[in-house]
């Protein structure tokens, strides 16, 4: 039995630009202090939507959460507040990105957001000249329509998530794509589990806007796709999920170090 459950939509004052694209969500337990930065952040390539205010201090720890199950959905309540980092650029694509990535899918997500940021940390919050970034094979349809959009809103997708088994199958696919040749896949595409880490991981070593962030889009997006979608089989839907996280969270963790 899964112990973690998917949060309805939290209802919050919400931001939109015509231009940029991203929806983000204000309330979402993000705690912020004074001295914001004067202006809103601007990217070369526009696509993320930004809260104009930001704080200065970071939490590391994954937060703890309280859940519910109503009508076959999923209903998550976090109880520590995420922190944009202390060391991070005040603009620009990471500030953007991290500014979308929050919302309020249960600790799981929530500690992978965790691992990416310090990922990207490590990487000095670099972005890559345009076109650098994981292969396009493979890439889930709807995420190369996104990027091909310039990032610009897919308001179906932002407003209620993608969860179907097209979506669901592709990003399996993607991810199996991308791993070491030392990781065996199985007979449904999929990574198998491993206990010992071999030697190269340079094919999952991709930092900035192209890299481990259109990763997390798609897991938010079949989260959230997730918490509007109401099935008969909600714990196997939650499981298949929570695998990819989980595997994500493994290959991250190798990465961050």
């Amino acid at each position: 039995m899964v112990s973690t459950s998917l949060p309805i939509d939290v209802d919050g004052d919400k931001t939109s630009d015509a231009d940029k694209g991203f929806e983000t969500t204000t309330e979402q337990n993000i705690s912020y202090r004074p001295n914001p930065p004067s202006s809103e952040p601007t990217d070369t390539d526009k696509g993320f939507e930004t809260t104009p205010d930001q704080n200065d201090s970071y939490s590391t720890n994954a937060p703890s959460s309280n859940t519910t199950d109503i009508d076959g959905r999923f209903e998550t309540t976090l109880d520590q507040d995420i922190f944009y980092p202390t060391d991070a650029p005040r603009s620009g694509w990471f500030f953007e990105a991290f500014h979308y990535l929050q919302v309020n899918l249960g600790p799981q997500f929530e500690a992978l957001v965790t691992l990416w940021v310090a990922f990207e940390r490590k990487n000095n919050w670099r972005n890559p000249y345009r076109l650098a970034g994981f292969p396009a094979d493979k890439t889930p349809t709807v995420l190369l329509l996104w990027k091909k959009n310039s990032r610009r809103p897919l308001p179906e997708v932002e407003q209620s998530g993608l969860c179907s088994p097209d979506f669901v199958a592709q990003t399996w696919a993607w991810w199996a794509s991308l791993q070491p040749k030392w990781r065996s896949i199985d007979e449904e595409g999929r990574p198998l589990p491993f206990s010992e880490f071999g030697g190269d991981m340079a094919r999952l070593e991709t930092h900035g806007k192209n890299g481990w962030l259109c990763l997390l889009v798609c897991v938010k997006w079949w989260g959230k796709g997730l918490q509007n979608t109401i099935f008969d089989d909600r714990e196997s839907h939650l499981n298949d999920w929570l695998a990819i996280i989980a595997d994500m969270q493994k290959m991250l963790q190798k990465l961050v170090g």
